[in-house]
C-alpha cells in the first residue's frame, strides 16, 4: 500500500513538472485582456462571444477575470489602439491578450517581440498584411492569428453572376482605410483581375451620409466589407437605402444581414461562433503550457450561399438557375404570400377546384335529371299540334262540306300510363343508378385527396431532398478548401484536389435533379388544386404533432402495445372500412337496380300496359270551294271532332327475347353479387396491408434517425481525422456518403409513413383532415367500445 502511494505522489509531482504553467495558473486568476477596434454594437456582441467561450470553455480549470472593456476599448485609430495594446503588456496583472478587430488584430501581428501570449483571430488576408508563417503556423514565440476572411474573389464571382458588375462599390469602415495600408494595393489588384472599376464607400456611424455617396458614385452594386460601427437602426436604414436605389448587394457578414434585406452572403451565422471557441481552445492549449506560435493560423470556413429572393425582386434582379441549386433561398415563399398553403387548406381549395371532380359533380347532377325523365314517362302526356292542308276543287265541292279546299286544324291529345311495370321499375331503376352515381362521386372525392395530399407530401419531400442535397454539397466544397489547405502544408497530394472537384461535379448533379424533381412535385399539386401550374405554391411542413392528425403517435404507442392489440385494431379498421366503403355503397345500389331489372324481366311475361287518351280537333280556318254553309244542310256535322279511348296491350311472344332478357338480367345479378364479395374483400386485404406498411414505415422513421445520428457522429470524426491528417480521403468519402444517405432515408421515412398514413385513411374511406370535432368523437367512441369487447374477451 505504501508502494502504491509513493507511486501516485510520483507521477503528481512529475504532472507538476513537465506542466508548470498548469499547477502555477490553477491556484492565481488568469487576466485577459479584449483590445477592441473601438465601441460598436458589432464589436460589442462579439466581444461579449469572445468571453463566453472563453468562460464556458475554462470554467472548472481556471478562474478567468477580463479587464474592463472600457478601460480597453480603442478609438479606431491605430495610435489609439497601439498604445492601448502597449499598455495591457505592461500591464504586470495581465496574462494574455486578444484582439477583437481587423485593426488591432492588424497592429498586434506586426509587432515584432511578444511578452505575452497573444491572439490576432480578425486578420483579413495574411499575405496581404506581410504575416510570418510556418508550416500553417505563425512560426513566433506567444503569437497565433487566424486568417478567417472570406474569400474575396470568390464573393465578386458570385455577385458578378448575380448581376453584372462594372462599378463596384465597396462599403469599408473608414478606420480601416486610415491604418490599414495593404488595403488600397489590394482593391487596385482586384480591379486589374476582374476588369471592374471599385469605389471605396468609408463609412463611421451614419447610414445617411453612406447613402448619400452612393447614390453620386453610380454603382452597379454594393459589397458590405466592413460596418463595424453600425448599430441595429443604421444597418436597416442603409439596408433599405440600398432596395431603393435598387442596389444588388453582397455582403461579408453572415447571413442574418440576408434576412435583414442583404441580397446574398456566402458567409454563415455559426463562423463568429466557431472564431470564437478556436480562441478559447488555443487560450486553453496555452494554459496547459503550449506555444502559440505552434497553433494553426488557418480557420476553415463553410460557405453557404445564401440570397434573399424578397430583395431580388424588389431591386429587379433575378439570380440564374446555377446560382439557384447551390444557394439558400431566403423570403423565396414570401414573394406571394397567398402562395403557401398547409394541407388542410390545399385539401379544401381541392375539393372546390379539382376539375376532375367537378366532371363527376356534373355526372351526378346530369343523372338527377334522368331520374326526372324516368319519373315523367308515368305522369300525363299532353300535346297540342296545329296544321293545314289544300286539296283539289272536284274532292272539295262532292265532300258536302266536311273537306273543304282548304282547311287548318288545331289537335289536342292527352294521354295517360295507368299500369305499365316496366316503366314503373324504370324508375326505380333510375334512382338506384342515381344513389350509384352518387356513392361514385364521393368515391373519386376520396381518391381526389388521396391523390392531392401525396401531391403534397411529395412536393415536402423533394424540397427535403433538394435542401440535403444543397448541405452535402456545401460539405464537399468545404472539403475541397480543406484538401487544397492539407496540399499547401505537404500533407496531402494534389489529386486529393482533383478528387474533391469531380466529387462537386457528381453532387451538382444531384442538386440540379433535387431541384427539377421538385418543380415536377410543385406542378402536379398545383394541377390537382388547378392553380396555375407555374405558381410557385409552398407547402407548410406537415408532422405527426400537427392536430389535425385524428390518432397521433403517442396514441399509438399508449393503445397498440403489442400485436394482438394490433389485429384488434386492424378489425375494427376493416369493419370501418366495410361500413364507410363508397365503392360498396355503390356496388349495392347497382346490385338493388339490377334486381328491379331481374323483376321487370319475370313480370313481362304477364304484366301488361294499360294506357288511357284522349284527342279534340277543330277545323278552325277554311276557304275555297266545299266549304261548309253557315247553316249546315247535312245533321251532325260541324268543324270540332273528339275521341277518347284506352289501350291495353300485353306482348305474346317476341322470339324467344323475353326468355333471354330474363336469363341476362339474372346472371348480371349474379356477377354484381360476386363484384360485391371481391370487393369487400379486396377493401379489407388494402387496409389490413396499408396498416401494416403504416407501421412498419414508423418503425423504420425511429431506426433512420438513429443511423443518421451515428452516421453524422462518424462523419465529424473522420473530418476531425482527415483535417489533422491522420486518415484518408477515401475513408472521408465514405463517411460523408454515409451519412447523405443516412440523412436522405430519415428524410424518405418520414414521408414514406405520411403517406401511408394517408392511404390508409382512404381505405377506411375517410380522412383526419376533414372531420369535424362531433365526428372524432363519434369514431373515438365507437373505437373504443370495440376494443372493449376484445379486452373483456
Amino acid at each position: 500500500m505504501l508502494r502504491l502511494k509513493t507511486t501516485f505522489v510520483c507521477i503528481f509531482l512529475f504532472c507538476l513538472w513537465v506542466n508548470p504553467t498548469f499547477a502555477e495558473q490553477k491556484s492565481e486568476p488568469i487576466c485577459v485582456a479584449l483590445v477592441t477596434d473601438g465601441s460598436s454594437m458589432l464589436i460589442d456582441k462579439v466581444r461579449d462571444l469572445f468571453q463566453k467561450e472563453i468562460q464556458d470553455l475554462l470554467e472548472g480549470e481556471y478562474t478567468i477575470t477580463f479587464c474592463d472593456e472600457k478601460e480597453y476599448s480603442g478609438d479606431w485609430t491605430a495610435k489609439g489602439i497601439g498604445a492601448l495594446i502597449d499598455k495591457a503588456y505592461s500591464d504586470p496583472n495581465i496574462d494574455i491578450v486578444i484582439s477583437i478587430g481587423v485593426i488591432s488584430s492588424q497592429i498586434i501581428s506586426q509587432r515584432e517581440d511578444f511578452p505575452k501570449p497573444s491572439f490576432a483571430p480578425f486578420i483579413i488576408d495574411d499575405t496581404i498584411q506581410n504575416l510570418p508563417w510556418n508550416k500553417g503556423t505563425s512560426g513566433v514565440h506567444n503569437l497565433n492569428y487566424l486568417n478567417y476572411a472570406s474569400n474575396t474573389s470568390e464573393n465578386l464571382e458570385i455577385l458578378q453572376k448575380i448581376s453584372p458588375v462594372h462599378k463596384l462599390a465597396i462599403v469599408v469602415d473608414e478606420s480601416l482605410v486610415t491604418n490599414f495600408p495593404a488595403f488600397n494595393p489590394a482593391l487596385r489588384e482586384i480591379e486589374s483581375e476582374y476588369g471592374i472599376e471599385l469605389e471605396v464607400i468609408s463609412v463611421s456611424d451614419d447610414c445617411e451620409s453612406a447613402l448619400s455617396d452612393l447614390s453620386q458614385k453610380k454603382v452597379d452594386a454594393v459589397y458590405i466589407a466592413s460596418i463595424s460601427r453600425f448599430d441595429d437602426e443604421a444597418i436597416d436604414c442603409f439596408i433599405k437605402g440600398l432596395i431603393d436605389l435598387k442596389l444588388p448587394s453582397f455582403s461579408r457578414y453572415g447571413h442574418w444581414m440576408v434576412k435583414r434585406g442583404v441580397l446574398a452572403t456566402n458567409a454563415t451565422d455559426l463562423d463568429a461562433i466557431r472564431l470564437a471557441r478556436r480562441i478559447a481552445v488555443n487560450v486553453q492549449r496555452t494554459l496547459f503550457g503550449e506555444d502559440p506560435a505552434t497553433f494553426e493560423v488557418t480557420l476553415e470556413t463553410k460557405h453557404q450561399l445564401t440570397i434573399n429572393m424578397e430583395t431580388a425582386r424588389l431591386i429587379g434582379v433575378y439570380p440564374p438557375f446555377s446560382l439557384l441549386l447551390e444557394a439558400y433561398p431566403i423570403h423565396a415563399q414570401d414573394i406571394n404570400p397567398k402562395n403557401q398553403i398547409n394541407l388542410p387548406n390545399a385539401v379544401v381549395e381541392t375539393l372546390n377546384h379539382n376539375l376532375s371532380l367537378a366532371v363527376s359533380e356534373r355526372e351526378v347532377y346530369a343523372g338527377r335529371e334522368e331520374e326526372k325523365i324516368s319519373l315523367s314517362r308515368l305522369l300525363p302526356q299532353l300535346e297540342v299540334s296545329t296544321s293545314g292542308r289544300t286539296i283539289d276543287r272536284d274532292r272539295a265541292v262532292g265532300s258536302s262540306g266536311r273537306e273543304p279546299q282548304s282547311a287548318m286544324y288545331a289537335n289536342a291529345n292527352v294521354s295517360q300510363i295507368l299500369y305499365s311495370d316496366r316503366l314503373i321499375g324504370d324508375t326505380r331503376i333510375q334512382k338506384h343508378l342515381q344513389c350509384a352515381r352518387v356513392e361514385d362521386y364521393f368515391s373519386k372525392r376520396l381518391d381526389t385527396i388521396f391523390d392531392m395530399s401525396v401531391a403534397y407530401l411529395n412536393l415536402l419531400r423533394n424540397m427535403t431532398v433538394q435542401s440535403i442535397q444543397r448541405n452535402n454539397i456545401n460539405l464537399t466544397r468545404s472539403n475541397l478548401t480543406l484538401a487544397e489547405q492539407r496540399v499547401e502544408v505537404g500533407v496531402a497530394r494534389l489529386s486529393e484536389v482533383y478528387r474533391w472537384e469531380s466529387e462537386i461535379a457528381t453532387n451538382e448533379t444531384s442538386v440540379v435533379r433535387a431541384f427539377y424533381d421538385t418543380e415536377s412535385a410543385r406542378v402536379r399539386l398545383n394541377r390537382q388544386m388547378n392553380r396555375p401550374q407555374n405558381m410557385m405554391t409552398e407547402p407548410v411542413k406537415v408532422s405527426l404533432d400537427d392536430s389535425f392528425w385524428l390518432m397521433t403517435a403517442d396514441w399509438f404507442s399508449e393503445n397498440i402495445t403489442n400485436h394482438y392489440e394490433l389485429e384488434v385494431f386492424k378489425n375494427f379498421a376493416v369493419t370501418e372500412g366495410l361500413r364507410l366503403s363508397p365503392e360498396i355503397k355503390q356496388l349495392v345500389q347497382s346490385i338493388r337496380a339490377q334486381a328491379q331489372r331481374l323483376g321487370i324481366a319475370n313480370r313481362s311475361f304477364w304484366s301488361p300496359t294499360l294506357a288511357a287518351s284522349a284527342e279534340v280537333s277543330d277545323r278552325y280556318l277554311e276557304g275555297g270551294a266545299g266549304q261548309k254553309p253557315a247553316i249546315s244542310l247535312i245533321p251532325g256535322v260541324d268543324k270540332l271532332d273528339w275521341l277518347v279511348g284506352f289501350n291495353l296491350s300485353l306482348p305474346l311472344y317476341e322470339g324467344g327475347a323475353k326468355s333471354a332478357t330474363q336469363r341476362r338480367a339474372f346472371q348480371d345479378l349474379m356477377k354484381l353479387k360476386l363484384q360485391l364479395k371481391d370487393l369487400t374483400e379486396e377493401i379489407e386485404k388494402q387496409i389490413r396491408i396499408n396498416i401494416n406498411r403504416a407501421s412498419s414505415s414508423f418503425t423504420a422513421i425511429g431506426l433512420s434517425k438513429k443511423s443518421a445520428v451515428s452516421a453524422k457522429k462518424n462523419l465529424k470524426l473522420v473530418l476531425d481525422q482527415y483535417s489533422r491528417g491522420t486518415t484518408n480521403i477515401v475513408d472521408l468519402l465514405d463517411a460523408q456518403n454515409q451519412s447523405l444517405i443516412a440523412e436522405l432515408v430519415t428524410a424518405n421515412a418520414v414521408y414514406d409513413y405520411l403517406i401511408d398514413l394517408v392511404s390508409v385513411q382512404r381505405s377506411i374511406g375517410r380522412f383526419d383532415f376533414l372531420m369535424n370535432s362531433t365526428e372524432r368523437d363519434e369514431w373515438f367512441r365507437r373505437m373504443d367500445a370495440y376494443l372493449q369487447q376484445f379486452e373483456e374477451k
